[in-house]
C-alpha cells in the first residue's frame, strides 16, 4: 500500500508506526484536503493522522468537505476503533488516531490491522 501522512503533525511516534507496517511508498504533503484527494485519484491508498495527547490536532474543517468527498469517492475514514468522526465539540480537534483508506469494504480490516501492530509494538496508548 501506498501511503500519504502529514509534514504539520509528524513525531517519532508516527514515524516508528510507518517502518513497523512497512509501506510500499510513503509521501509527506500538507493539506488533509490534498492528501484525500490522492486517494480519490488513485495515486495513494491510505492516510494515517496521529495526533499526541497535548499537541496540535486537526480540526474539524480540515476534515469536513475532504471526508465528503472520500466517502462519496467509495472510501472510508474513521477513527482506529471504527468510529465515525464526530463535528462540532466544543474543542473542534479531531485527535487520536484518524485512518482513511481508499475502499470502505476493506477499512475496518486495515483499521484492525494498523491497531493490532500499534498495541503489539507499543507505539501509541490505545
Amino acid at each position: 500500500m501506498k501511503l500519504v501522512t502529514t509534514k504539520n503533525h509528524r513525531n517519532e511516534t508516527l514515524r516508528n508506526l510507518i517502518q513497523k507496517i512497512n509501506f510500499h511508498k510513503v509521501e509527506i504533503m500538507g493539506s488533509i484536503g490534498c492528501k484525500i484527494a490522492s486517494i480519490v485519484r488513485g495515486d495513494r491508498d491510505i492516510y494515517i493522522c496521529l495526533s499526541l495527547p497535548r499537541k496540535s490536532s486537526p480540526k474539524d474543517w480540515d476534515f469536513a468537505a475532504p471526508e465528503s468527498i472520500l466517502k462519496e469517492a467509495g472510501g472510508a475514514i474513521t477513527n482506529i476503533d471504527k468510529q465515525e468522526l464526530s463535528y462540532g465539540k466544543s474543542s473542534f480537534e479531531q485527535g487520536g488516531i484518524i485512518v482513511a483508506t481508499n475502499n470502505k469494504n476493506i477499512h475496518g480490516s486495515i483499521c484492525l490491522e494498523i491497531k493490532n501492530i500499534i498495541e503489539d509494538n507499543e507505539i501509541y496508548p490505545l
